[in-house]
């Protein structure tokens, strides 16, 4: 599954674009349970655009807690072999999902980020897999600052209102969308069931979705083998109980299913 090409580029630019990740059932599967996540929201998702009843950007973590579909393709094993091989890991560890859907009507820009600073979490083999469930072209999908994995840990923010993380001790991003041309900044079309695989800490952002069509899509986090808990000082955000968790340790218990390779 893993080419001598993608692994180049994924160590080099921090980002890889992998066609057909998943076989074309299982990404209609995906797809139909993403409608039943909008049309049965829970309390904690985010509607970063419109209304609860008419979300124009919206956002759900641990999708796979509650609706079979995101559960079965994350034990499929065929998206932790694939992270597995990337990240250079014996092993993948299955850390959250989410859900992002942006409606044609959406004005709103994802603020550029890196992942980890989010996250109590460290480690070089920590990588996303955010899979297309519609055709989304490069002017709406995920845009990328090539090599910036290797910036080191910059201060998150608050998707809602662009507001710093407090007490971090992280320094801001610097202002890309005001000097885009500073920037090898990337984008890709995508085709249903395509996949971008990330480094968890490549600089990131999305822009508003396309005006003709829905951009919905599914992002699986996986650790690997040098992948430990974090408690990192400041705000974070979390997706899941802490209980057991050990600074300096691996991810252990059924919050964080091991899914390739052997503990």
């Amino acid at each position: 599954m893993v080419y001598d090409e993608m692994l180049r580029k994924y160590r080099a630019d921090g980002v890889v674009h992998v066609p057909q990740v998943l076989p074309p059932e299982w990404v209609a599967r995906l797809a139909a349970a993403t409608d039943v996540a909008l049309a049965s929201s829970p309390d904690d998702a985010e509607m970063y655009e419109g209304t609860r009843s008419a979300p124009l950007s919206y956002g759900e973590l641990q999708p796979w807690k509650r609706l079979e579909a995101f559960r079965e393709a994350v034990h499929e094993g065929s998206l932790a072999r694939l992270a597995a091989g990337l990240m250079g890991s014996e092993s993948a560890r299955f850390y959250y999902d989410q859900l992002l859907v942006k409606e044609p009507g959406s004005v709103r820009r994802t603020p550029w980020h890196q992942d980890i600073p989010y996250w109590k979490v460290a480690g070089d083999q920590i990588c996303s897999i955010w899979l297309a469930l519609d055709p989304i072209p490069g002017r709406a999908a995920l845009e990328f600052v090539l090599g910036s994995h290797i910036w080191g840990e910059h201060n998150p923010q608050h998707f809602m209102d662009a507001s710093p993380y407090a007490r971090t001790g992280l320094a801001a991003l610097p202002d890309i969308e005001s000097d885009r041309a500073a920037y090898d900044i990337l984008a890709y079309d995508l085709a249903p069931g395509d996949a971008l695989i990330f480094h968890g800490a490549i600089v990131h952002g999305a822009p508003p979705a396309d005006q003709s069509g829905r951009r919905r899509a599914w992002s699986t986090r996986w650790l690997g083998d040098d992948a430990v808990f974090a408690d990192k000082p400041g705000e974070r955000a979390f997706p899941a109980d802490e209980t057991g968790l050990v600074h300096g340790q691996a991810y252990a218990g059924p919050d964080y299913p091991l899914i390739h390779g052997r503990a």
